[in-house]
């Protein structure tokens, strides 16, 4: 059986050399480790600790490596990424336990001699504690890289949009650990029995900012295992991923496709506000669907219908009022939740999105009924993905217009007419952009399997 900092070290590895988000990693190696509980944690807090503070570590690490980071083979650097997080950003580990252990791991997997290599550098990380002048101070994005922790190029980016400041405000959102945003299912005395249920637990519970289905709570929650989610009474999930389903009129009647479900939390956020209606939660992995499969299991949604397709070549024809397309985006809006992303995006990234979002649009748009309503929606905030994407398509589609926002939206999320943004921390929420189109005509109700024509 692994220890847990040699776990987390191999998840760091494979993360990187592979370049895949740690989530589908860490869910199956700890199911597998043999951990208790507490190791768990401490295997996760690890990984994403280091994915958080990476770009600050490997900056001062360069400084003090004669030959810098890249010299290091992938084993190596790890190890002295996953050293300094414990020693400056972790409080669970004495600065002797973080360097012993450390060393030792060195020892056995790349040799005595790094191992000599980590002792040396760690001990000099203790004695002279790093600061402003090793990881850069100023504005450029070069030397904010090292102070908040995020690649130069989307810095670069943000600078040019946002500015300086709350371009550091969001980066410091993001490198903080997040909280844990939960659905209540079942109207407001469930709510009150879910915070009752969870203060007696000793969490400070605290209620959503805009919406009235939504709870917060802090602190470490084995979420996956808790009896209320096993329950279908709390399903975890951003306050800005909920207020998606609010920003259309509830529909008592008819069909809702989501044309990109998995794993269908949105797909039954929608089932669960618009009891008498079908939604048909399409995704084009069957591996993918077994998520949505799961999810309308759990929550017992009868109404909730799990198909494969592809939402670039959908097998309908027109004939749905409403459709959400929560399309495949660079996820640049959650980075607090999703830290190492910000270290396996590159800026071609954000144009291999927006081809993928303006295919699926296209499809989307040949599927609304004349009068109906088609829902965007991306967790990033670049504006190829966001703003620009929808002009795009505006420009294409003059038969669409943007529609009007429900009044429970705030006006400080408001992105014009139709259309909202989140910027990370606005609000205690993750980014978001949506906007919300109409079709020009009346609608004429059909069913959604009939075949092509």
């Amino acid at each position: 059986m692994r220890d847990a900092r040699t776990l987390a070290l191999e998840i760091l590895i494979r993360c990187e050399e592979d370049r895949i988000p740690a989530d589908p990693v860490l869910g199956p190696r700890l199911a597998q480790s043999g951990l208790d509980e507490r190791d768990r944690r401490l295997v996760t807090s690890l990984v994403r600790t280091t994915h958080r503070w990476r770009g600050r570590a490997d900056r001062v690490l360069d400084g003090r490596l004669i030959r810098g980071v890249r010299s290091l083979d992938a084993r190596t650097i790890n190890i002295l990424r996953l050293g300094f997080i414990q020693l400056f950003h972790l409080d669970q580990t004495p600065p002797h336990a973080a360097i012993h252990t450390s060393v030792q791991m060195a020892r056995q997997l790349v040799g005595e001699g790094k191992g000599r290599l980590v002792n040396r550098i760690l001990r000099d990380l203790v004695s002279r504690n790093p600061g402003a002048r090793e990881w850069g101070s100023g504005s450029g994005a070069d030397s904010l890289e090292g102070e908040l922790s995020h690649p130069s190029w989307l810095i670069d980016r943000w600078l040019r949009r946002w500015g300086e400041d709350e371009t550091r405000r969001i980066c410091e959102w993001n490198n903080q650990a997040p909280d844990f945003h939960l659905r209540v299912r079942g109207g407001k005395d469930v709510c009150r029995q879910v915070r009752v249920h969870l203060e007696r637990e000793g969490r400070a519970v605290r209620p959503g900012a805009v919406l009235k289905e939504a709870v917060r709570t802090n602190g470490t929650f084995p979420v996956h295992q808790h009896p209320l989610l096993n329950e279908g009474a709390i399903t975890l999930q951003d306050e800005s991923q909920m207020l998606v389903a609010h920003l259309w009129p509830n529909q008592q009647t008819g069909w809702i496709l989501d044309l990109c479900a998995s794993p269908g939390t949105k797909s039954s956020h929608l089932t669960e506000l618009n009891p008498q209606a079908y939604v048909l939660a399409a995704d084009l992995k069957i591996r993918r669907l077994r998520r949505i499969v799961q999810t309308k299991a759990r929550l017992k949604l009868s109404r909730l219908f799990p198909l494969v397709a592809d939402g670039t070549r959908p097998p309908f024809r027109a004939a749905f009022p409403r459709i959400l397309l929560d399309a495949p985006c660079t996820a640049l809006g959650v980075l607090r939740r999703r830290p190492d992303t910000r270290w396996l995006r590159c800026p071609g990234d954000i144009a291999d999105a927006c081809t993928t979002q303006r295919r699926l649009l296209e499809a989307a748009a040949g599927l609304v009924l004349p009068g109906g309503l088609l829902l965007y929606s991306v967790c990033t905030l670049e504006p190829e993905e966001t703003d620009q994407q929808i002009e795009g398509f505006l420009e294409r589609h003059p038969e669409f217009h943007l529609g009007s926002l429900p009044p429970l939206v705030p006006e400080v999320l408001h992105a014009g007419p139709g259309s909202v943004r989140i910027l990370p921390g606005v609000l205690g929420m993750e980014g978001l952009y949506a906007a919300l189109l109409q079709r020009t005509g009346e609608s004429v109700p059909r069913h959604p399997l009939e075949g092509k024509a």
